[in-house]
């Protein structure tokens, strides 16, 4: 495992760098004490690299041992060096209390099991699936005018990822996937093949595929029981791509809002969300309900966003 063990050990030097580079060109100053690194190294390389080493493996190490350690490293650095740099900034598991617009901006106030707070901002950016904006504590007029968006009708959706032992599956699994068409009547919408798409899924001798159930197709197989679930989708597996053992591992995800509808006369909702942002202009809405649903019109979507709040907030 010395290629994995390596790349843990660059993550650090990564991060570090970037941490450096951050600091010296936008004048911040460094946010970590060297104590804080070393308990950073520990928990994210120290200790995984030594379970890793003992952990059997027969393959060769592969050519392009650099390149390919540079590509595990780099994310998780980034990812680190972003953590870091965020610091306090991002609060997780906080309760907003309520959201009021005024002359400087928005006052938000919001509490943990540890603090309750009251802070004004110079921007709102809205990034909950559509139904659930009308849950958000906003006041007056601002929530009557986002409460059309409610009725934007979302796909349920259920992904169900299992493991399997190679030789208990049939098929080469030589490609991305496999979708299934409405009218052969499968109950899985689809499997995708993420072992063979991405390293390091699955241990040597064994698969992982992630199948995803329900949609509009069938909406009613995204609430079923884990059981009911479980045999739906093994039915459907042994047919596709002859499975035919037992999971050794299983993993399920219920998204009961996942894929936002773009019905006939969708444009009525975009015309509201564009009327609110040009009335409020230090408010944005984002999510797949605007834009398109796929993770990359999302991303861009996103950065239009942020730079078009920007820009409006430095007018």
């Amino acid at each position: 495992n010395i290629e994995r063990s390596a790349s843990l050990f660059l993550v650090k030097n990564i991060f570090s760098l970037l941490l450096s580079l951050v600091s010296l060109f936008f004048g911040f100053s460094y946010p970590l004490e060297p104590s804080q690194i070393s308990l950073i190294s520990l928990f994210t390389i120290g200790i995984p690299a030594f379970f890793l080493a003992l952990e059997p493996n027969q393959n060769r190490i592969r050519e392009h041992f650099m390149i390919n350690m540079l590509i595990k490293a780099l994310p998780a650095a980034l990812t680190d060096a972003l953590a870091a740099e965020l610091g306090d900034s991002v609060k997780c598991g906080a309760k907003v209390i309520s959201i009021d617009s005024n002359c400087d901006g928005w006052e938000v106030s919001w509490g943990t099991e540890t603090e309750d707070v009251c802070e004004n901002y110079d921007a709102l950016v809205v990034a909950v699936p559509a139904p659930e904006i009308s849950g958000l504590p906003f006041g007056g007029m601002l929530a009557a005018a986002l409460a059309p968006l409610a009725k934007i009708q979302y796909a349920p959706v259920a992904t169900y990822t299992m493991g399997f032992k190679r030789q208990d599956v049939s098929h080469p699994l030589d490609g991305f996937g496999v979708l299934t068409p409405k009218k052969e009547n499968f109950s899985i919408l689809g499997s995708l093949f993420v072992s063979t798409l991405f390293d390091d899924r699955a241990p040597d001798g064994y698969i992982a595929l992630t199948n995803y159930v329900g949609g509009m197709r069938h909406p009613e197989f995204a609430a079923l029981e884990r059981g009911e679930m479980r045999k739906l989708v093994l039915e459907d597996l042994k047919k596709l791509l002859g499975v035919n053992g037992e999971p050794v591992f299983e993993e399920l995800f219920v998204w009961k809002n996942a894929i936002a509808q773009y019905n006939v006369g969708y444009q009525e909702y975009l015309d509201i969300m564009d009327d609110i942002e040009k009335r409020i202009p230090n408010i944005a809405l984002v999510g797949a309900y605007r834009g398109g649903v796929g993770v990359s019109s999302c991303l861009e979507n996103g950065l239009l966003s942020a730079a078009k709040l920007a820009g409006r907030i430095s007018d």
